[in-house]
């Protein structure tokens, strides 16, 4: 199982040498690293139920914007899957096609050595993706134990090219083994058919959204005091928006402080923080490291 540093610079190949092969030099091992748990990040116990009953389904979606806790879901059931995980964060340098099917296969090459041949392969100057790049990484897939492969950030991957690619090798998951796209909008693929076989299972936001246990849990977490009528103001004003909920625990450092600030959150999600930053400026209780550290583990 991984669990290192996530690193955010694309990868840049180098020039092709004299004998005609470029080395793949710039495969960065931070690519692969799984998001680490912060402090005040609350188990989602019930979505992680429902990943454990869809374990046979080859293709898993967690879609929803900002600051639902998407990744922090997927790190957890990379915890507990009881298949091998790799897990490939998604930047913008994966829209040249070579580069993204490169971590694939070096993503694979963690699991089991892959073909020498399909790494050549990838390493020449001009690479056969349709001919020999796609099929090589299928016939991978099927060679593989049942295996877990999570695609982080993958809104990042808009290339048309770097798609096609991902929608071939969808089609050739094995059997046990599954793919997880956790992204803030939904991909240009062809999810209506794997909806329509039953092959997809989807956690939007309005799964992700906290419910009132999880909402108690974060304030506990997070050391607030918010009565009971605050905590279900503070979960109908949101919505359940982790990041939302998250702010007003650090703006609110009393149980008279907390009710005010749950009843004063309105509107869609920009104004809540827009109500942060009014309650948090000088005056107002001010934000930890580790803090700092919870409002980025909701991302």
């Amino acid at each position: 199982m991984l669990g290192r540093s996530v690193a955010e610079d694309p990868p840049h190949s180098t020039p092709p040498s004299a004998s005609g092969e470029r080395k793949l030099t710039w495969i960065r091992e931070s690519k692969f690293g799984v998001p680490r748990p912060h402090v005040g990040v609350v188990e989602r116990e019930r979505l992680l139920a429902e990943l454990a009953a869809a374990a046979d389904s080859p293709v898993v979606l967690i879609s929803a914007s900002a600051g639902y806790g998407k990744s922090i879901l997927a790190a957890q059931w990379s915890a507990r899957c009881q298949r091998p995980v790799v897990w490939i964060n998604v930047d913008r340098g994966d829209n040249d096609p070579v580069v993204f099917l490169s971590y694939v296969a070096y993503a694979l090459n963690r699991l089991a050595p892959v073909a020498q041949e399909l790494l050549d392969e990838l390493s020449a100057i001009a690479p056969r993706i349709d001919e020999f790049v796609l099929p090589g990484l299928a016939v991978e897939f099927s060679r593989l134990s049942p295996f877990e492969l999570v695609l982080d950030d993958l809104y990042l991957l808009s290339h048309a090219r770097s798609l096609a690619g991902l929608s071939f090798l969808l089609k050739e998951i094995p059997q046990g083994s599954q793919v997880m796209l956790v992204t803030r909008a939904d991909p240009e693929l062809a999810l209506a058919r794997y909806r329509a076989s039953g092959d997809l299972v989807e956690i939007r936001a309005g799964k992700l959204a906290l419910d009132a246990e999880e909402i108690r849990a974060l304030v506990t977490l997070d050391g607030g005091r918010f009565s009971e009528r605050s905590l279900e103001l503070l979960g109908k004003r949101t919505e359940g928006w982790a990041a939302g909920i998250a702010l007003a625990v650090q703006a609110g450092d009393d149980q008279t402080a907390g009710e005010t600030l749950a009843e004063g959150i309105v509107g869609p999600h920009r104004h809540i923080a827009d109500y942060w930053w009014r309650w948090s400026w000088p005056g107002r209780r001010r934000s930890s490291g580790n803090s700092c550290s919870r409002r980025r583990s909701s991302a």
